[in-house]
């Protein structure tokens, strides 16, 4: 009752209307010593930093990510949802020259993330050696797709 009283948006327009209706059946109101209250506590609430994400893939520079057109889209739909969840999400290039294992490692702990999106590693551009157990991870790949075409063709295969 308490959200669809503050008409918090992840309430449903249909089960706000049947609240919203019982409460007035009931005669309800809102007391305001406790609102009062409650509104001072949620205004001295310490600010919580926004729960990170990385996108990892090993392509060697921002160029050869940009020519994979499927794993650029991948990247931003990752972002978009992220962001739409509370998170952040960083892209991180992490093949030989970009970022070692140990340096990874050391971002990922100082930046808290704590989920990684593998996207399509190419093994040829080297291999990411991490303790995994710490993370939530899911994986991204489009083997089936002919990275080469263009983003037209591609979006028409699905």
């Amino acid at each position: 009752m308490s959200l669809v009283l503050r008409n918090h948006p992840r309430i449903p327009a249909k089960t706000r209307e049947h609240v919203l209706q019982a409460v007035k059946t009931l005669g309800y109101e809102r007391d305001p010593v406790y609102t009062a209250l409650t509104a001072r506590r949620a205004n001295a609430r310490i600010s919580r930093e926004v729960p990170g994400m990385a996108f990892l893939t090993n392509r060697p520079n921002r160029s050869a990510f940009e020519d994979y057109l499927q794993l650029v889209g991948f990247y931003e739909g990752a972002t978009l949802r992220a962001e739409a969840m509370g998170y952040r999400c960083e892209l991180l290039l992490v093949s030989g020259d970009n970022l070692s294992s140990s340096a990874l490692a050391a971002h990922l702990l100082s930046a808290d993330i704590e989920g990684l999106i593998i996207g399509a590693m190419e093994p040829e551009y080297g291999t990411i050696e991490l303790g995994w157990k710490r993370f939530a991870i899911v994986e991204i790949d489009c083997r089936f797709m002919d990275w080469r075409r263009t983003l037209s063709l591609t979006t028409s295969c699905g």
